[in-house]
């Protein structure tokens, strides 16, 4: 799937750098400036298919090692999930200055599923989501936790639902039921752990573990500016650090 799909992206690519590349771009700044975000959103896309291909490889059993700016992950999953966040009208705040030491792709992967799995079940209860991704350090690791206002999971259901072609119980809610399959696949491979719990907020907490030294690199610094981009219909905050 992952060599499939490579052809179509490189022809999406193509049409969007000529289209961006027309002389007409230079009297519409405001479609020259969405064809940027699609094309900055299409090459995300490509590096993404070439990394899930060589993790599939792989065996998902040796991801790459280093320190992850987990705020800068999650502000590009929120990126590629803007017209998801606006159709919904979602609020997602992201407080994550943590630095863990894995692969940007695959924890990038982990992020962004776990947000459109909680924005798509709550929207689709009829709620408006309120999405809460957080990172803190534990001693020895990290953890990440995505809290959202839906409809919870019953309790005998939590652990299947990371079971391959698994789905929530809502059937307004298009897939195939991989995405936490996938989740759990790469949280594995980084030698972690991830479950389900009662959110605070009143619906699911999915909680992924990390292990690690995070004294190897120090702790992110805390953020300490706040920044807010606002889009028709939906809402984003998250933390700048200095």
């Amino acid at each position: 799937m992952s060599h499939d799909l490579h052809n179509p992206l490189m022809a999406l690519s193509g049409f969007l750098e000529l289209a961006s590349d027309s002389p007409e771009m230079a009297h519409a700044p405001h479609a020259a400036a969405a064809l940027g975000r699609a094309e900055s959103a299409a090459e995300r896309m490509t590096a993404l298919v070439s990394d899930l291909l060589e993790f599939a490889r792989i065996g998902g059993a040796q991801p790459r090692r280093g320190a992850v700016d987990m705020q800068r992950i999650c502000g590009e999953s929120l990126e590629d999930l803007s017209a998801l966040v606006r159709s919904t009208h979602a609020v997602v705040s992201i407080d994550a200055p943590i630095r863990p030491i894995g692969d940007p792709t695959l924890l990038r992967a982990l992020i962004q599923n776990l947000v459109a799995n909680a924005l798509k079940f709550t929207a689709a209860a009829g709620t408006t989501p309120r999405i809460d991704v957080r990172g803190d350090d534990l001693v020895g690791g990290w953890r990440l936790t995505v809290d959202d206002n839906g409809p919870g999971v019953p309790v005998e259901r939590r652990d299947r639902m990371f079971e391959l072609m698994e789905r929530g119980a809502s059937s307004a809610v298009e897939g195939l039921g991989i995405g936490l399959a996938t989740c759990r696949r790469i949280v594995q491979a980084h030698g972690g752990r991830i479950g389900i719990d009662d959110s605070p907020a009143g619906g699911t907490r999915v909680w992924v573990t990390l292990p690690g030294g995070a004294a190897q690199y120090g702790p992110a610094p805390r953020a300490d500016v706040r920044a807010q981009s606002r889009s028709k219909g939906g809402t984003y905050t998250g933390s700048r650090s200095r």
